[in-house]
């Protein structure tokens, strides 16, 4: 259902391009090129995506038995970072490649091990001495 919902949000969006991604059990890396000014920017595509993919999680909820939940579907903060060298790109384009088959040292993953990675660590040691933070962002 939420790559359902990227695909069709890029289809829309000739001023961006998903270039990698992977879905996880609890959270979604993705990296997005913004190409130029004109499209749905980064938080437009954010909020895009929670909302449709809500509206059709509520939908399986009544029409295909999925499991109910309490609250929010998704967390109203996402992390976001501007890759700023080909080094960077390919570290982290790495580490979602990757994801799946760590998910016992993923951070996210309530049962990981207590040496969890952590992306911000990785991005750090890849930009050529410039701390570069993951920036929560509002909804």
């Amino acid at each position: 259902m939420v790559r359902n919902v990227l695909d069709v949000m890029f289809s829309n969006n000739q001023y961006a391009e998903l270039t990698s991604m992977v879905i996880m059990p609890n959270h979604l890396h993705c990296l997005i090129c913004i190409m130029a000014d004109g499209g749905m920017g980064l938080p437009q595509m954010m909020r895009y995506l929670k909302s449709r993919t809500t509206v059709e999680y509520i939908h399986g909820v009544k029409e295909k038995g999925w499991p109910r939940f309490d609250g929010q579907l998704w967390q109203n903060r996402y992390y976001d970072h501007i890759v700023r060298n080909q080094k960077s790109y390919d570290k982290i384009n790495e580490y979602i490649y990757l994801n799946p088959e760590r998910w016992n040292k993923d951070k996210l993953n309530m049962k990981c091990d207590a040496d969890a990675d952590d992306i911000n660590m990785i991005i750090k040691n890849c930009e050529n001495g410039q701390i570069q933070e993951y920036v929560p962002t509002s909804k």
